[in-house]
Parts: C-alpha cells; structure tokens; sequence
C-alpha cells in the first residue's frame, strides 16, 4: 500500500472512530466516492475501506440512516446525579446526538484520551467551583490537543447571572459561538422538560457560527422556588404559597430538596412524600434554593410578623444536602420548628438496601448524618434508593409511610394540649434486680420527681410525688419484672396495663413473614409469652405507675433472664451467639404504650435503655428492623448524659431519639484519702534529714506507712523489696500520688433540671482550670493538691479562686504565697518548686472572667426546657457534648447532642499524640523484654472515646504498622502511605482491633483504612540483614500474615479465602448487634462449668470470641471467624483501651472488663503461655498522657473513688440512687475479677468490706445501705461472698463469719429475688443454725420495710456503579499488494465487488440502525 492509500484508509478509520467533525453527510460521501474512482485503489484497499466504514459506523452506532448523530462528551465530577444523567440520556432518543458521559475528576489518562478523541463537542460540567481544578487538570491537555469546540458550564448561580468561570489552562470555550455557548450553558443548568429538549436541539447543530436567534430563549430555572405536583409551574412568591396553604386547620410540611431534584426531573419520591402528607390531612410543600443562602429555611418557610420571622411551616422535612452546617444550625435555632432528616440510598436499589446489614454506604455516613446532625435535625429515615437502570431514586413506600407518620405524630404534639396529652417516662432497670432502675450518673428519681413537677407546672394532667414515694412504686413494678405472680396480682389491682392477645396477634400477624418468622424462631409464638389474669384474660401485663396522664414504666427485661428462669434456659439465653430479636413482652409494652394508651410521645429516661440496641441495620433502619418495630411512629426523647457521644449518636440514628443532654456529675480535684497527707508530709521530711539511724528510722515509719494504705500493692512492689530500693520507690510513689490527688472526683449524681450548688460548682471550675491556675499562680503542680480531701478547699489555689469568683480585679493583684510567708503555721517541709514565679495580673485577670464565665455556665441549666419544648413538638438546639471538663463549650445542657465528624480522623494533633505514646510504650516494653520487640498489639475501640481523643489511638495502630495517614487540605483523612523502613527503624507491629458495634456503625471509614494499611503492609517485603539489628527491619505483620495463610489452607480455604482471611484484623459484632455478653456471663456464676476460680472461664472465652468475631474489612464486611480471632488474641502480646473522659472510669461500668478483660480471658483459654498485658491509656489530658496497667487503673480509681471517704459522702447525699453506685462499682470488679484474675487483688475485696460493711470510716455507710436499699447491699455482699466461695479471695475465718451472717441477714430482709442460688446455699452451710436463727429474726433498720410498697401512692398536694470504559473493536492488519494491470476485466471486477460490497453495507446498516431503535 502506498502512502497515500495508507494515510486514506486511516482517515477514514479515525474519522470514524472519532464521530467525524463533518457535519455534512454529502462532504463525507464525496470524499469516499473521489477517492474510490481513484485507479491506484485496488481490490484490498476498497475492501480495507469498506472495513473501515462498517468499524466506523458498528463503533458509533452511525449507518447512513442516522448519520447526523453527533457524538458529545460531558465531562463532569461526582456532583452530577444519575438522575441527571438518565434523563439527559433518555432525551436523545428524540435527537441526533450521542451524549456520552465521563467522570472527569476520576478516569485515567488512556481513557481520558480516547473519550475526547471520540467526540465532536465537550460540555465541562463544573457544577461548583471546587470541582473545576479536578476536571480540567485531568482534560485540558487532551483537549486542546483535538482542537475541539467545548463549552464550559459553570455552576447555576454564575450561570443565571451571565458570569463565567475562569480556569488558567483551558478558555471558558472554544469554537463555539457567544450566543449559543451562553444558550448551552442555560439550557444545561436550568434543566427541566422544555430546557432539555432544546438542548438536544441545540447540540445537533453547528455551534460555531450560530445567532442568539437561531436558538430558543431558555426556560428561566429560579434561583429558588417552592414546588407541588399539583401546581403548574414552580412558584416564586412566599404570599402566594400561604394562600395556597391557607387552610389553617391542618398542618403545614415543609420539605427542603436539592435544585437538581427538580432540574433533572427526579421527583417520584417527592411526590410520593407529598401524597402521604396529604392522606394525613397535612399540607405540604417542596422548597429549593441556593445552599450559600444561609436564611433560605427561613425565607421558604417563615412569614415576617413586627420584624420578626415566624414559621407558617409547622414541621420541616429535610432531603438536601447540608454543606454549611454551622450556619444552617443558627437559623434552624431562630425558626425553632423540628426538622425530619431523610436519607437516599444511592449505591443500592431498594431490594438491596433492605438485604444490606449496613442500611447506609460508608461514603455517605459524613454528608447524611454528621452534617444534618450537627445542624440539629432528627430523626433520619431513609425513604428512597436508586433505580440501576433509570437512575432515578425511587421512593420505598413503607419507609414515606414511616416518614409522613413520624410527622403527623409530631404535629399532634403541637396541636394537642398540654393537659391532654399521655406521657410514658420509660426507666431502666439496671443494676439487674427487681429493686434497681437508675442511668449512667443520673439521680433518676429525684430527676423524674423535678421533671413530673414541671410538666404539671406547665399545664400537663399529672400528681406530684415526692421522691421516696415514686422510688417505692417504680420498685414495685420493678417486681413484678422478675415475680409472674406479682405481676398478676398487679393487674387485677389496677395497678398496671394489659394488652390482649388478641390485640397483639392482629399486630404481629401484620408483620412481614420474615420479621414474624425471625421472632418466633426465638421466642414462640406469642400466645407462649402471654399470662392468664384472675379475670380470665390472656395478654401481656404492663406494670407501672400511673400519675395521672404521666406513666412512668419499667423498660421490658431485654433478654428475660431472672434467676427465675429454668436453668438450661438461662444458659442458653446468656450464651447466644446471635442475633436476639425483641421479645413478645418487649414488642407487647410499646405497642400498648402506641395503641391502649395512645401515648403522645415516650421518654427514655437516663443513659441507657435497650431499644437502641435490637437487632437491625447498623444505619439507615427499615421499619422492620426491631428498634422501629417496636416504637413505630412514636416521637421518642431522650435524656442522655452529656459525656457519652458515641452510644448517644446510636440512639439518635437507631432509634429515632431527640436527645436532651444532662449533665455530668460536679468534680472536684480528689485529695488525699485519711492518712496519706501526714504520709505524703513524712515523705517530705524524709528528703530533709541526712542519713543516719533518724533517716533509716524514718523509712520503716514510711514503709509501714505504705503497706497499710495498699500502696505497696498499689504499685506491685513488695515491702522488702521498698525497704531495700527506698529511693528507687520514692520516685516511683510520688507520680503516684499525684496522680490520685489530682484525680477529676465526681461529686454525687446530676439531677435533671438541677442546677449545680455554689461548693460543687467551685470544686468543677478548679477542676476545669486545674493546670492553668496552678501555673499562673506560681505553684507547684506536682505539690499542690496533696492534701487530704477536706484541705483541698483551703488550698492556695481555691482561696485564690473564691476572690475571684466575686472580685476579679482584686484576685489579679493578690499572691498568696507571700501571705503564707507570714504565717508559719503554713510553713512544711512539701516544696513549691516554682515559688521564684512572678505573676502576672493580666493572665490572672483573664483567668479569673474565665471563671466567672464557667461558674455562670454551670449555674444555667435548660435541661427541663428543652424536654418541655421537644414534648411541645418544638425544636431543640443542638450542640456537641463530651467532658465538660475538657469541653466547656458544650455547655450549657439541654442541647440535643450530635458527635464528632467521623471523617476528619484523626486530626493531625491526635496523630502527633499517638505517635508519641506509642514510641514511649515500646521503649518501656523493650526494657521490660530483653529488648525485644512487641510482635501484636490489640486495641478495643469505642466509638465515644474516638469522639473524644479525635484519634490518638488510631494514629498508635498506623503508627505501630508503619503507615502514616495523607488528609486533604479541610483536615479529612484521604488515604494512607507507607512509612519507608529506613525512616520506621523498628519492626512493623502487627495489630488486632475489637471494635464495638457503636464504632463499626459509626467509623466504617477508619476500619477501611486500617483494613488497607495491614493489607498494605502484609504485602510489603521488607529489606534482609544478616546484622544484630535485625529485629528492627523485620515485618511481623507479613509474618503473622503468611502463617495465617498457611492454617487456613491446611483448614481448607481456598487460596483466595485464605489470602483475604489472613489479613483480617479489624472484628466486631455481627452487624446490627452489640456487645460481647461477657457481663451476663460474668455475673451468673452459678452457671460455670467449674465452680471454682477461673471455672467459667471456657464459656465465657467461647461466648467473647463467637460474639466479637466476625471480620470487617474489604471482602468481609461482617463475616464469622471466631476461630481466626482467637488465633491472633493468643498471640497478643499487649492489649489497650483509652479513658479520656473524667467521668468513665474502668469501673463505671461493665464495657472496660467485658472488652478489654475480654483479650485476658480468651488468650488465658486459648491454653496460650501468657496473657496479654493489659492497659489503660489515660487521655483525659492528652498533654501528659498516662498509660496504667489494668491493675493500676483499678487500683487508682479505688483509691480515689469507692474508698475515698469524700466520694462516698456525695454518694450518700443522694439516697436510694447512690447506692446504686456502689453495687455497680462492687459488680465491675467482679467483672475484672473472672475476666482478668491477675488485675484485681484480696485486699481490694477486704477494703470494700471494710468500707461498705464494717463503716471503716465512721460514714454510717452499712446504715445508708440498709435504709435507702437493702437489696444493693445485698447483691454488693453476694459479690464478696463470691468472691470467697470461688476463691478468688480468701479473708481470715473472722471476716468470713462476719461477711456471711450480713450476707444472711440482708438477703433476708430485702426478701431478694434475683441472687445467685449458690452463694445462697453456700452460706448457709457456712453458717450454723443458730446464726441462721438469729439472722432470721433480727428486725430490718428502721425505715425499711420486710414486704414490697404498693403502688397506692398519695400524692402530694402540692404542685450505582461507574460505567465501564468503552470498548473499541480492532480489524484485521491492512497489508500492501502487488498493484493490478489497468484492464477492463480489472475495471469490472472492481465495479462488480463496489456493487457486493454496497449491498453488504446496506444489509449491515440496516441491522445496525435496527439495533439502535431496539436499543
């Protein structure tokens, strides 16, 4: 073939391939007739180019029959809609364009290349100004290369004011005229029916020379608008939407959507909204407009009445995208309606949303629900899922039925009044026990009794009660939970609800055969669960207290485990490794509470219930899932404490809660408890004196001194080893010391509604301005709180802080060590290491406002307001919660709470801290191991700390792999790198995370990445070295790695199984449950295989790894591997957990023991030669980061806490509720106890003895018990007794007697009926029958009652997937051949294929174009 031959055919073949640039079917048809009639074309070549015509038009589906098609590129980023692009593509069945669409911000460089060398026109969708750096950077070179006309379509606001969009190497068009790239922009950004037919018009002609005039004016897309299906056009004007709605008799919605909704024509589920609101007899409308307008709510949905706006909406439903949260949650504020969040499912249709375990995809958690919830929004729903083949979102009808039913609900609330409306006040029953409901640092009886009060107050049907009373009464019905008889004799006294059967088998046959199945798979059918009354009724009892339209009533027992229950049965309900649907019972309470009582809303009342925790998706629940299932439409509010984000978010997202958050606890710095100030002072001397006999003398004084306060033990030294290292000791004791002097001490409980008195309130604002006083007043940090407890006020700071909590001014000038000077009884031996300080008065001035402005924090309190306003159907602020202490700014409380960003962990500081801790944690480990290295490190992970320390120890499990995390420039994580071994100079740490469900849920993005990281780093080959230092370049997680993969194979996986499998380190619950069971477990002793120490340890380890190990991560999500899981928890070398709240401690509750005592316990049945070290990273100041073995924490949090007389005293000021805390406290160091023997020692048991029964301390704390709840102190002794009949501890025959006849004696009196039958018979083979005799008739304390309070209560009279790159066919190879002779015969040869070949060309078009219309 010649060159010219050549260069034809490939003119040809590209000009196809690229959909021509001529626009003229007779220039096209001419150039192959010349060039036909050419004589030095031969046979091969009119066949290559008939071959390169049909290429050309099977590649573009271009025939002769629609060869006007013209091909245009849309390069657009992620801010386009598959809706968009559906009805952009549906639209050019009617045109000739071919509009192909590419994600410009995310295609490669060949496939970018190829697209624009298809196309005769690029449209450059630039939606927002972000986007524009992103496409161009990926296109400009291409393009300019093809010399293409393109278009560049700014976002709508430059659009409908005529202004460009500039970038440095691309024009904002290119052969293309002015008139008709102004008219493309238009037609494009306004979008709806008439704008996009004219743009199929208009991209079919010759846009380079076209007139304004040529073109239709676009279809004006307003800048904002308000929309209703049954209005003919989109409506401007906010009078003309309040006469459309002027019926005033019925509600309004309002419901805020994205313009593309409208644009792209992608209402279905809008209308369907809308449609349900009107079966409701509500009135709703659509709004859009600009997400800059920070006042858009307002303007859409308020009227201007006296310069003020006043919302004409009565409820908004929110279903846009919120990208200024901040901004749109002042606004929200000023409105002060509700506001319904609904969620779209965009990765999924329907029917694969409802098959997913995670409800929501991991990209969307931060931009449905952490934007939307920090704006204030509730209750999100998903209404809606992408149809695969349409693009459009498609409404799921059962969901906008849930959706429009939660807003009726709501505008009841608003309509109602207040004296009509019914209230249930749901308490928890925890501590388990029929005589225990309370909530995480809650006062609940004193903080219903304040928020009965001021219901009535404000105009609710209700009776007060004081607070015994109520006490009483919710304890009866509390009863009647654990008692079948009770509870029968309950209902024929009218003293509590009943549902009929026949009433919930009409409901539960309604469900859905699944849902129905998945019950009763468990529970039966519901007739089992029912009870037969005295009346010959078969239902469900409801106990509870009824005070008027105010019912305040016991939670149902989750799993219904008593000690009642037959004992196989126990077993097997304590030892579930699934799934647990809600009960009959349970279900059975809230639908009386939604149909018999016809309840107006529902109050969980105090951290936390068990609703939020039924089986379901983890986000984005169907109303099917058992959370909804259960409360249905009822609106739901919820009192939560402040400083527990991560379970909090979980009950917002799951089940639907408004949260009103409370306070924590009051703190104060803790002191010293007796005896450890003339220590800490003896100590001080000590440094005095020279050596000699007096000094020597002195340290026996001091060792005696410390052996008596445990701090030997404290500290794992023994005494003979302290008298041979004193100073060694002394260095260690120290930091000891004053860490527990310093120690945040919680004071008492909160109190809904209560504001804080003056010495608790001082004792919190020291405590928040702790490091900053000391330093700016000149003291000594590690000096100045060690003191005793009662001293602590009279410190120099605290003086300091009273004068300036009343004259500011004053305090700035006042230096009180200079005072103290003066007064030589001030004088000791303790040093003040910065008394060479000079002050200065502007930092003390600005300390003392500082104050001031937090003391007025504390003393504002909204809490009853705002559960008042979410009652009224009102909207409640938002605000971020946490520690108080740390956070200031999220008080005051009453604010409903929203968490932390997920995306943006961790921050860059928490990387910093990370990091750091973790280096000093393996220097320390090196030093204790002969230098070695760790091998495997595990972390639990909750979501609430992750909140709190934004990250830190996620940055130690990067950090321990050698990856560093690469954030964006807003501070969101982006990705990982890894760390180039070189510059790790140590092995690559493998790593194990347990993570709870709160975090899975929550934090799916970190468990991506570290999922990625080990993947990463399992594949990395790390250099060899035959030096000493070899260690230090090794990679244990490649190493763990591979033999993983080799067990797994020799267990049968396949290969790919095993490769996946093997690098999993990242293991939960199964989705859409929670919690590793391990409280339950631990508690019921009496179940153990072995009743002996470490008896039940085999169960327990089977239940953690069964319930905590199925695998996440990419190709996992959620797989069972409990064996794989215990494989890596034996190899553990060291496990962590963080505490960065003042309030949490690692014995406040049971999560510390059931997690992290959790790696101890399975790694010690696994038969592994060690157990784990376990830590506790102390975060709460993250600027002096602590990191305490298990046994340590406990032991500082003892010391500082349960055995401090001042904790007690605060305790005991609040009655039946403190004693509560002291029976949790007692129950937790049981967990740690047979979940980690070696953190929990003799003495620890003996000192709770001597505290709680023997009245060390001269409290009347035994008296207290008795008094206010002798079944605490029951279940406290039965924790002891246990404690002795298992061995764990083994006190002198004495204190057994002693222990065993209170044990006696208390379970006598309480009449108790949750215990451990064990103990019970224990006991009475330990006593004699005389003890047992004179127990038995020994009177209860006066003031408590051997028989159950009725509930006769007095009342007081007071008041889709991307599309995959096209492909392009490739011919045969065109080869030359000899040239023929110029001769007739040839000419008619030639003639003779040309007419074969256009009678091919024909049959093939004509298929081809046929293909076309099919498609």
């Amino acid at each position: 073939m010649t060159s010219s031959q050549h260069d034809f055919i490939r003119h040809i073949a590209l000009k196809g391939s690229r959909l021509s640039r001529y626009d003229s079917h007779t220039e096209r048809c001419s150039l192959i007739s010349q060039n036909a009639r050419h004589p030095w074309l031969s046979t091969g070549s009119i066949l290559a180019i008939a071959l390169a015509s049909v290429l050309c038009m099977g590649t573009n589906r271009q025939a002769f029959a629609d060869e006007e098609d013209k091909s245009v590129l849309v390069l657009h980023s992620y801010l386009i809609s598959p809706a968009r692009i559906a009805t952009l593509q549906s639209a050019t069945k009617e045109a000739p364009v071919d509009l192909r669409f590419l994600a410009a911000d995310s295609a490669d460089a060949e496939t970018m290349r190829s697209e624009i060398e298809q196309a005769d026109l690029i449209l450059l969708d630039v939606a927002h100004e972000s986007v524009l750096t992103p496409i161009v950077s990926k296109s400009a070179e291409e393009i300019q290369k093809s010399d293409l006309p393109y278009i560049l379509v700014p976002g709508l606001d430059r659009v409908r004011r005529g202004q460009l969009i500039q970038a440095a190497s691309i024009a904002s068009q290119h052969k293309v005229s002015d008139a008709a790239a102004e008219r493309i922009r238009q037609y494009f950004r306004y979008g709806g029916q008439a704008n996009t037919s004219h743009l199929m018009t208009a991209l079919a002609t010759d846009l380079s020379n076209t007139p304004a005039a040529d073109l239709p004016a676009a279809v004006a897309f307003p800048e904002q608008g308000f929309y209703h299906p049954d209005w003919k056009e989109i409506e401007t004007s906010r009078d003309v939407i309040q006469t459309k709605l002027s019926d005033s008799a019925k509600p309004v919605v309002a419901i805020a959507i994205n313009p593309a909704t409208l644009s792209s024509g992608d209402t279905h589920w809008l209308d369907a909204i809308l449609a349900a609101l009107k079966q409701r007899d509500i009135n709703g409308y659509a709004f859009y407009g600009p997400r800059q307008n920070s006042q858009l709510f307002t303007e859409m949905t308020c009227r201007e009445e006296e310069g003020k706006a006043v919302a004409f909406a009565d409820l908004i439903i929110n279903a846009a995208l919120i990208f200024r949260p901040a901004e749109r949650k002042v606004e929200l504020e000023r409105i002060g309606v509700p506001v319904l969040q609904t969620l779209p499912s965009l990765e999924r249709d329907a029917d694969q949303w409802d098959a997913s375990d995670d409800g929501l995809a991991m990209a969307n958690v931060s931009y449905y629900y952490a934007s939307s919830e920090l704006a204030g929004m509730i209750a999100p729903v998903l209404i809606s899922a992408r149809n695969a083949d349409t693009g459009l979102l498609e409404p799921i009808d059962q969901q906008i039925e849930a959706l429009a039913d939660r807003a009726a609900e709501i505008c009841r609330l608003q309509q109602s009044q207040r004296a009509e409306r019914r209230i249930a006040m749901m308490v928890y029953n925890y501590p388990q026990g029929e005589n225990n409901f309370g909530a995480s640092f809650l006062n609940v009886p004193k903080s219903l009794v304040n928020a009965i009060a001021a219901m009535k107050q404000a105009g609710y049907a209700t009776e007060t009660i004081d607070e015994a009373s109520l006490t009483s009464a919710v304890q009866s019905s509390l009863r009647a939970l654990y008692d079948p008889a009770a509870l029968v004799a309950q209902q024929a006294a009218g003293k509590a609800g009943f549902l009929p059967l026949e009433q919930y088998q009409s409901w539960f046959d309604q469900l859905p055969v699944a849902t129905r199945d998945r019950i009763e798979n468990h529970w039966g059918d519901p007739g089992s669960a029912a009870v037969r009354t005295d009346a010959g009724e078969t239902g469900f009892v409801i106990p509870g207290v009824q005070l008027g339209n105010i019912h305040v009533i016991p939670q149902p027992l989750r799993h219904e485990v008593t000690a009642a229950t037959e004992t196989e049965l126990r077993k097997q309900r304590i030892n579930h490794n699934s799934a647990v649907p809600l009960s009959h019972k349970y279900l059975a309470t809230y639908l009386y509470l939604r149909e018999t009582l016809d309840a107006d809303a529902v109050v969980h009342f105090g951290t936390h219930g068990t609703l939020e925790w039924a089986p379901g998706k983890q986000r984005a629940l169907s109303v099917d899932d058992d959370p909804l299932l259960a409360l249905g439409s009822l609106p739901n509010i919820y009192p939560y404490i402040m400083d527990n984000l991560g379970e909090a978010t979980t009950a917002k997202r799951r089940s639907q809660a408004v949260m009103i958050s409370h306070m924590t606890p009051m703190f104060s710095p803790a002191g010293f408890r007796p005896g450890l100030h003339a220590m800490h002072d003896l100590m001080h001397d000590w440094e005095t004196i020279a050596d000699g006999p007096v000094r020597k003398q002195m340290e026996k004084q001091l060792v005696d001194r410390f052996a008596e306060h445990n701090l030997d033990r404290d500290l794992g030294w023994s005494t003979d080893r302290i008298a041979g290292n004193f100073e060694e000791f002394m260095e260690v004791l120290h930091p000891y010391l004053d860490d527990i002097a310093q120690t945040a001490q919680p004071q008492g409980l909160a109190v809904l509604g209560q504001v804080p008195n003056q010495q608790r309130r001082f004792g919190m604002v020291m405590q928040m301005l702790r490091k900053r006083l000391i330093e700016a007043l000149g003291e000594d940090i590690d000096e100045v709180f060690l003191l005793d407890a009662d001293k602590v006020a009279n410190s120099r700071p605290a003086r300091w802080l009273r004068l300036a909590l009343e004259d500011p001014q004053a305090a700035s000038q006042l230096d009180l060590r200079k005072i103290d000077n003066l007064d030589s009884s001030k004088h000791t031996s303790v040093p003040n290491r910065a008394a060479g300080k000079s002050l200065d008065a502007a930092v003390l001035l600005e300390l003392a406002l500082e104050a001031q402005r937090l003391d007025a924090l504390l003393a504002t309190n909204n809490e009853i307001p705002a559960l008042l306003a979410a009652l009224d159907g009102r909207h409640v602020p938002s605000s971020y919660g946490g520690d108080p202490v740390r956070n200031p700014d999220s008080l005051p409380t009453g604010k409903n709470l929203y968490g932390f960003d997920p995306s943006r962990v961790p921050t860059r500081q928490a990387w910093e801290i990370g990091v750091g801790v973790l280096d000093d944690w393996i220097a320390s480990y090196r030093l204790r191991h002969d230098n070695a290295f760790p091998q495997q490190i595990a972390f639990t992970m909750w979501a609430g700390e992750t909140m709190r320390h934004h990250g830190v120890m996620e940055s130690q499990i990067f950090h321990a792999l050698g990856v560093r995390p690469r954030w964006d420039d807003t501070g969101r994580m982006q990705g990982i790198e890894l760390v180039e071994d070189s510059d790790l100079g140590r092995p690559r740490i493998d790593v194990l995370m347990s993570v709870t469900g709160s975090y899975r849920d929550q934090f799916p993005h970190l468990i991506k990445w570290i999922d990625e990281a080990v993947v990463m780093v399992a594949n990395h080959d790390s250099p060899t070295t035959d030096s000493d230092d070899a260690e230090s370049l090794a990679n244990f997680v490649a190493d763990h790695a591979r033999s993983l993969r080799e067990q797994l194979i020799a267990d049968g996986a396949t290969d790919e199984q095993a490769e996946r499998q093997s690098t999993a380190r990242v293991f939960s619950n199964e989705s859409g449950t929670y919690g590793t069971g391990l409280n339950d477990a631990a508690y019921a002793s009496d179940l153990w295989e072995h009743q002996q120490a470490n008896g039940g340890d085999a169960e327990m380890a089977s239940l953690f790894v069964n319930r905590m190990g199925y695998a996440y991560g990419e190709g996992l999500d959620g797989v069972a591997a409990s064996d794989l899981f215990a494989r890596q928890v034996a190899g553990v070398d060291a496990a962590f957990l963080s505490r960065s709240s003042h309030t949490y401690g690692v014995l406040t509750s049971d999560d510390p023991f059931a997690y992290l005592g959790g790696f101890a316990l399975a790694a010690r049945a696994a038969g592994g030669d060690k157990s784990p070290e376990l830590y506790v990273q102390n975060l709460r100041d993250e600027s002096e980061v602590i990191l305490d073995s298990a046994a340590s924490a406990i032991a500082k949090e003892m010391q500082s806490r349960y055995l401090h007389p001042q904790w007690i005293k605060a305790q005991q000021a609040e009655g039946y509720s403190g004693t509560l805390q002291v029976l949790k406290a007692t129950q937790f160091l049981w967990g740690w106890q047979v979940t980690s023997p070696e953190s929990v020692r003799e003495d620890q048991w003996q000192s709770m003895l001597d505290t709680y029964v023997n009245d060390q301390y001269e409290l009347g704390t035994r008296q207290w018990l008795q008094e206010h709840n002798q079944h605490a102190l029951a279940q406290v002794l039965e924790r002891m007794v246990d404690a002795v009949r298992l061995n764990y501890w083994q006190p002198d025959q004495e204190t057994q007697q002693t222990l065993f006849a209170a044990y006696d004696q208390a379970t006598r009196s309480s009449e108790l009926i949750e215990s451990n039958r064990l103990v019970a018979e224990f006991v009475s083979q330990q006593l004699s029958p005389a003890e047992l005799a004179a127990d038995a008739a020994v009177p209860p304390p006066q003031g408590t009652s051997t028989t159950q309070p009725t509930q006769d209560v007095a009342p007081q009279t007071s008041e889709t997937e991307a599309p995959e790159p096209t492909k392009f066919v490739q011919g045969q190879e065109l080869r030359p051949t000899d040239a023929a002779d110029d001769s007739p015969q040839v000419t008619n040869w030639n003639a003779a294929m040309m007419l074969g070949l256009s009678l091919l060309l024909v049959i093939i078009g004509a298929f081809l174009q046929h293909r076309r219309l099919v498609k």
